[in-house]
């Protein structure tokens, strides 16, 4: 893709916005969208470090800054901005901003602080708002932190909200692993032979 671009830039919290001017033999101009892109973020995070500065106007950061292919934790750390900016206890209006934080930290292998947000989020919404795929999410998380009986009970509430035979199966394909990786054996061949049965 390198030869096709016109212009190149990094992004990132401590970069800002950094013109490339060569990357091997390929070479870029400091050209108007480098500079409207510069000019942009200087002026976000602006607004991030002045008394205006809120949840949303961090968590707009963290978008940009991943849609951009900004570092990982970078994001992580504007996101945490953006929660430290909520008011406590939470209500309805944190749970985008926990919810792409427990995506991240999930991400980045933070699978404890990501089941934190992914509960914080379901206390928020509710579980009767919620799908089978938020609990697979939570689930996947669970067992990075190994909470292996949490992401059994996440895996079987998955499974009880599929919305079709198709999606049943896959989640009951997730539960007979774990039940394999945590040696439940009998369970995993009766999960196995649920699936075949479908």
């Amino acid at each position: 893709e390198l030869p096709g671009f016109e212009e190149c830039w990094l992004t990132g919290t401590a970069a800002e916005v950094t013109p490339v001017g060569q990357i091997g033999e390929h070479k870029y101009t400091v050209g108007a969208v480098t500079r409207a892109v510069a000019e942009a973020y200087e002026k976000f995070m602006a607004v991030n470090a002045s008394e205006i500065a809120n949840a949303q106007t961090f968590f707009y950061a963290s978008n940009a800054l991943e849609r951009d292919g900004g570092d990982g934790m970078q994001v992580i750390a504007l996101l945490d901005s953006a929660v430290a900016h909520l008011k406590t206890p939470y209500n309805t209006d944190a749970a985008p901003y926990l919810f792409a934080r427990a995506q991240h930290l999930d991400n980045a292998g933070e699978h404890r602080k990501a089941t934190a947000d992914y509960n914080e989020y379901e206390k928020i919404v509710g579980p009767r708002n919620l799908t089978a795929y938020f609990y697979y999410l939570r689930m996947q998380s669970e067992m990075g932190s190994r909470m292996y009986q949490q992401a059994l009970d996440d895996a079987h509430t998955a499974i009880s909200l599929a919305k079709d035979e198709e999606e049943k199966a896959d989640y009951m394909l997730e539960q007979a692993l774990l039940q394999l990786r945590v040696n439940l054996l009998d369970e995993c061949i009766a999960t196995c032979n649920d699936i075949f049965a479908l």
